[in-house]
């Protein structure tokens, strides 16, 4: 009987992204904290996924429909479940918010600085 792989959840990317780089773990330690292959950890690692830049999200795009897939096959709802795999997913920057979450926040954002202008007045003699 094989092997059965699974992917790593977004909670266990933040988690080898933090214990690793930020606590300074090494991968085989940093793999057995979170009960994977240390090779698991360590391709995770070199993708470098956190970082939010374009590169970034078409490569992980790219899990999902490599180059030359062609797009006349795919139905809207396959299409619709890889946009929300990639926009729940978070990420280092912001904050390891999901795109998601940082759109919603800055649309609020946004919206109060509509209802609560800040006034300048000038003040004349």
């Amino acid at each position: 009987m094989g092997t059965c792989y699974s992917h790593l959840s977004p909670d266990e990317r933040i988690g080898i992204e933090r214990l690793h780089c930020e606590q300074g773990l090494s991968v085989r330690e940093t793999a057995g904290l979170v009960g994977r292959d240390k090779a698991t950890v360590s391709r995770e690692l070199k993708r470098g996924l956190w970082f939010a830049s374009n590169e970034n999200r078409n490569g992980r795009i790219r899990r999902y429909l490599p180059k030359k897939t062609p797009f006349d096959t795919l139905t809207q709802d396959e299409l619709d479940a890889i946009a929300k795999e990639t926009d729940d997913t978070p990420m280092k920057q912001p904050e390891y918010k999901t795109p998601n979450e940082a759109w919603d926040e800055e649309i609020t954002r946004l919206q109060s600085q509509d209802t609560n202008p800040t006034t300048c007045v000038a003040l004349t003699s």
